[in-house]
């Protein structure tokens, strides 16, 4: 208990003739008067909080090890000891308690998700108690790095011990996340359904909630930050792949559009939508064609460079060359539009080819967006 308090950066020190049944809540009004003069910059959001969460983590990680390995973790004491005063802590009003003790709890349940079985009733009692009043409360917190800590646990529960404590269910709590004003829960929810995805035991779930979501997925392809549109965009085809009437024809344009967008990984995402287009298309004439199709009904010529860039180095068929020149020596096969299209299309592929240049105002996350002078 006095790990809880000095991790939260109280300097109260327990009496050391304090004996259960403990008053947990005077224990927690005595230590908040004990903060001194940094109340306002608790350990955990000062500059060193990277280390120092990593420290509290490890340390619940050594002691939670050793513990296993003895009748202790089952004795119904230390652990029920334990959670009840993380849960108290947890829904102080004074934020430095909650926040930590928060982030403590889940550190626990996940660890007692990894380290012991699942099956003992007792263990499995005192994790579900600490759900619904730790992360069930707290996920909903009005502190955004709370909210944060407690969506990117459940999404490390769910990717890493799916057998363990977690109901499948709770993918639900990652998709309302998507919901939050908070980029950094939303970034967080997303990374971890995209990895989710990939589990064929959670596959169904994450469709069977991304179907119910897939109005606010489509939203957030077109966020301001662009990496939550990249991975929302990204979702929304692996779901497509697996059900594609998950999109109507409109939520299709909106996404395929978007191979026009600034942000490179936005487009390139966006343009892994577009083959569905040719899935009819026998030839890569055939397929040729439909991306000229595509760039004279949603393209502009000035736009000719950003169209290229969202295929190159992700799909072959931009590097068709051979093909292209074939088509654009039989005139008659095309249309005076679509050869001007064809011929744009080609010498854009190839100045990239050639010079290994993305476009100029075209960026990434790792490149400043590019400013023509």
């Amino acid at each position: 208990m006095e790990f809880i308090l000095e991790a939260s950066g109280s300097q109260y020190k327990l009496p050391k003739d304090l004996k259960p049944p403990f008053n947990y809540m005077g224990i927690l009004i005595t230590a908040t008067a004990q903060f001194g003069n940094k109340s306002q910059a608790y350990p955990l959001i000062m500059k060193t909080a990277d280390q120092f969460i990593q420290d509290i983590c490890n340390f619940v990680d050594q002691l939670l090890r050793l513990l296993s390995a003895t009748s202790i973790i089952t004795d119904d004491c230390f652990l029920r000891t334990f959670s009840d005063f993380l849960m108290v802590c947890s829904d102080s009003k004074v934020r430095s308690f909650r926040h930590t003790s928060t982030l403590i709890a889940l550190k626990l349940m996940t660890l007692l998700n990894g380290l012991v079985a699942w099956e003992q009733a007792n263990l499995k009692e005192i994790w579900l108690q600490m759900f619904a009043k730790v992360f069930l409360e707290r996920s909903n917190d009005v502190v955004e790095d709370i909210r944060y800590v407690c969506i990117a646990e459940c999404g490390l529960w769910l990717d890493k011990y799916p057998e363990s404590f977690v109901d499948q269910q709770q993918v639900q709590h990652l998709y309302q996340a998507l919901q939050d004003n908070c980029l950094k829960v939303c970034e967080a929810s997303l990374q971890a359904l995209l990895r989710l995805y990939h589990n064929p035991k959670l596959r169904p779930v994450c469709l069977e909630q991304g179907i119910k979501f897939r109005m606010t997925l489509l939203g957030l392809t077109m966020s301001a930050e662009c990496e939550l549109g990249q991975m929302s965009i990204q979702l929304l085809i692996m779901f497509y792949r697996l059900t594609p009437q998950i999109l109507d024809e409109s939520m299709i344009q909106v996404i395929e559009q978007l191979v026009f967008a600034a942000h490179r990984g936005v487009a390139q995402a966006a343009a892994d939508l577009i083959p569905f287009r040719y899935h009819c298309a026998t030839t890569d004439k055939e397929r040729i064609r439909v991306l000229v199709q595509f760039f004279i009904q949603f393209g502009q010529h000035e736009h000719a460079a950003y169209f290229v860039d969202a295929f190159y180095g992700c799909n072959d068929i931009i590097m068709d060359w051979s093909s292209m020149v074939s088509m654009l020596l039989q005139p008659e096969s095309l249309s005076s539009p679509e050869t001007s299209v064809l011929i744009e299309i080609l010498t854009q592929a190839i100045k990239q080819a050639v010079t290994g240049e993305i476009p100029v105002g075209r960026y990434t996350k790792d490149l400043v967006l590019a400013v023509r002078i």
